[in-house]
């Protein structure tokens, strides 16, 4: 019998605990429910104001050297030594590749040799031309005494002091001195005009032929054009080269180029010089300063219709290199002192853009007409004042009216 009574009480006393804790558990969510309802919704806020808002393009590029030469040899010969390795520095006139010249070189000796002795052949022209000269001063003078004589003869004959015979004797070798002068005139003229200017043009064409050897020669060994890199090789010793065959491949990396395409939307929204900033995950988490330096002014159809654009990114330290992904980052509109909020005030609310203005701490629904954008603020065109308050956390929640509790509260930055 008192087992059952001590069980009864036990029973009993289990039935009023769990009683009380019931009901002690629904008055603290009836009590937690009603403090919540008199103290509103909490939410964020954030202050209208005014700054200058700019729409920036991302654009997607890829990196290329901003000169790439594909370097080929001016003569056919074979490859006897390579001077240089990919990766490289090389400064203009340096040379890269040596060619086979054991044939050219013998043609220079060859045009050299044609050389000397078309010189050598001018100078024995002068010599005719000497003799030649002096032949005509001798006739010259012989000529002169014979006219003296002449003159002075025929002036007596004049005057009956010498015979008929006598006279006729000097004119006879007067006649023959002036001949024997102008035949020798002649032979210094012909000597002087004709065998010089021969002799001359044989030394030039002897000339030409000696420098196109030399320069043959030169062109025995390929020579870097540019200061730039040795990015690529496709010969190796023992295997023949000829004009037209791209050898090596020498890049500027001092510069290199993002290259990409853009649509015809934004293609009239950038210009040449602007200045954009170029990202590169791989290198660095900062933003690089680069210039559009080129638009392509027409569409390449091959490529759904866009506009090639390029951007010039200086490169001093060679860290950039080509076949590198890129985000160009290109300011494409711009609207100076627009009244702006931050992009997650504005809410779609009952079909329209609204934001929700803290009014005498209640929530107040707004329409708003809204322009440019960027990634983290919005144009408020019309619908809101610079200086009132938005919500920008808790919006979603909310209903026209509600009253709400502001936990954070601050200005654009």
């Amino acid at each position: 019998m008192k087992d059952r009574t001590r069980v009864f009480i036990m029973v009993l006393l289990g039935v009023l605990t769990v009683t009380l804790l019931v009901n002690f558990i629904y008055a603290k969510n009836k009590e937690s429910k009603t403090e919540g309802d008199e103290g509103g919704k909490p939410v964020a806020l954030a202050e209208a104001a005014v700054m200058d808002l700019g729409n920036t393009a991302k654009i997607n590029a890829q990196i290329d050297p901003a000169v790439e030469i594909h370097v080929s040899p001016k003569v056919s010969a074979k490859v006897v030594e390579i001077y240089v390795s990919e990766g490289q520095r090389v400064k203009p006139g340096q040379a890269l590749i040596a060619l086979e010249n054991k044939e050219i070189m013998a043609q220079l000796k060859q045009a050299e040799a044609a050389l000397e002795k078309a010189k050598t052949a001018l100078v024995g022209t002068q010599g005719q031309i000497a003799q030649a000269e002096t032949g005509l001063e001798t006739s010259r003078s012989s000529f002169e005494n014979a006219k003296k004589e002449y003159e002075r003869m025929d002036m007596l004959h004049q005057q009956g002091v010498i015979s008929e015979q006598q006279y006729e004797s000097v004119k006879l070798q007067y006649e023959l001195a002036e001949s024997n002068f102008q035949l020798a005139q002649q032979q210094w003229e012909i000597t002087k005009e004709t065998s010089q200017r021969l002799a001359e043009s044989d030394i030039k064409q002897a000339e030409a032929a000696y420098e196109l050897a030399k320069m043959r020669l030169d062109d025995t060994v390929i020579r870097s054009p540019i200061n730039g890199v040795v990015a690529g090789r496709s010969i190796d010793p023992g295997e023949m080269a000829s004009p037209g065959m791209a050898v090596i491949t020498v890049v500027d990396m001092d510069t290199v180029i993002a290259r990409a395409n853009i649509t015809e939307r934004d293609v009239n929204r950038l210009k040449v010089g602007q200045k954009v900033e170029v990202e590169i995950e791989t290198i660095s988490d900062e933003a690089l300063n680069g210039e559009i330096s080129n638009i392509s002014p027409s569409a390449d159809k091959q490529k759904s219709s866009t506009f090639n654009v390029e951007v010039k990114i200086p490169n001093p330290d060679h860290v950039i290199k080509p076949g590198m992904m890129a985000v160009i980052l290109a300011r494409v509109e711009e609207i100076p002192r627009a009244v702006v909020v931050p992009i997650d005030a504005v809410i779609e609310h009952k079909g329209e853009e609204t934001v929700f203005v803290l009014d005498n701490d209640k929530a107040s629904a707004r329409s708003v007409k809204t322009g440019l954008k960027d990634d983290n603020y919005v144009e408020i065109v019309s619908g809101l004042k610079v200086g009132e308050k938005v919500i920008v956390e808790g919006q979603h929640l909310l209903n026209d009216g509600d009253e709400v509790i502001v936990t954070i509260g601050g200005t654009v930055e």
